[in-house]
């Protein structure tokens, strides 16, 4: 809750409000964020509430309403509103979910992170990365670094095959689980874009990004850097989210990109495609979640 939403009335109608959207009554719910709003207005949580309710009613044009003005009133974007904009509304796509968003989300995650991930969700992307890199004989090199990095997962992969591992992440709650491993030779709570372009130019023999990208919409800024990093035929590997054409945010707000889209941008930012094919990582309401596996080298 906002510093601002202190009057208690506004406290109740916003409770209320929650528990209508948890059991599915969206009209109801969308009324109560109403009645929150005319009492707190600056309440940006209350705003997006109220989104999510009318979008789930159906009303898209008045959910878009309130979306933006919870991104005005939070530029920042805490609460990922330009994302929701975007499931609604395409062409308004964002370059990247917003860091306040990302790094909030996962200080909040960071406690039961892998036990959700590796449990709920039964993830094994960086074991999945390690394996192809191992099969393309590119795991063992003297350093790596993990975008992303999260709790150590893919740090956890990757540390029997190289001599010197670099972990980055914005999160810093993340970060402090990562160290706490005990895995990294240095581990940095950074955003990944800003901590490559301080990176000494080929200096990393391999880069790995598992399960990052879904917060990216245009890869093409990342990836300069990342071939700018490594040497001549240095390695490139990561997953991400799949979508049948192009860029798009799914209702889980996290990017998903087209195998042609992926191809195109490896391409364009001075890679060799290696592997490249459809490939899930995890799984949702038991189902496997499309995903794709790219392994490139830098040309």
């Amino acid at each position: 809750m906002e510093a601002d939403a202190r009057d208690p009335i506004a406290d109740r109608r916003f409770a209320y409000a929650v528990a209508a959207a948890d059991d599915g009554a969206w009209q109801e719910a969308a009324e109560l964020f109403e009645q929150t709003i005319e009492r707190a207005p600056a309440w940006t949580a209350a705003w997006i509430g109220l989104g999510d309710a009318r979008a789930s009613d159906g009303d898209r044009a008045r959910a878009l309403e309130a979306y933006r003005q919870a991104l005005a009133l939070d530029p920042a974007d805490l609460h990922g509103a330009a994302l929701k904009i975007a499931t609604l509304e395409p062409a308004a796509l964002p370059a990247q979910a917003p860091p306040a968003y990302v790094s909030a989300l996962f200080d909040e995650y960071a406690a039961r992170f892998e036990a959700h991930l590796t449990g709920a969700l039964a993830y094994h992307g960086p074991a999945d990365l390690a394996d192809g890199l191992a099969a393309l004989g590119r795991a063992r090199v003297a350093h790596a670094i993990d975008l992303g990095c999260g709790t150590g997962l893919g740090g956890v992969a990757l540390r029997p095959f190289v001599s010197r591992l670099t972990g980055v992440d914005l999160s810093p709650k993340m970060v402090e689980a990562a160290k706490a491993k005990g895995i990294y030779d240095r581990v940095e709570a950074a955003d990944i874009l800003a901590f490559l372009q301080g990176e000494p130019a080929e200096s990393a023999g391999l880069i790995l990004a598992a399960d990052v990208f879904v917060y990216l919409g245009d890869l093409a800024p990342v990836l300069f850097e990342a071939a700018r990093v490594l040497p001549r035929d240095g390695t490139l590997a990561f997953t991400a989210q799949r979508c049948a054409v192009g860029v798009e945010v799914g209702p889980d707000l996290r990017f998903a990109h087209s195998l042609v889209l992926i191809s195109d941008v490896l391409t364009r930012c001075g890679f060799r495609i290696l592997v490249l094919r459809e490939h899930s990582t995890r799984r949702e309401k038991g189902s496997d979640v499309p995903g794709l596996l790219a392994i490139a080298a830098r040309v």
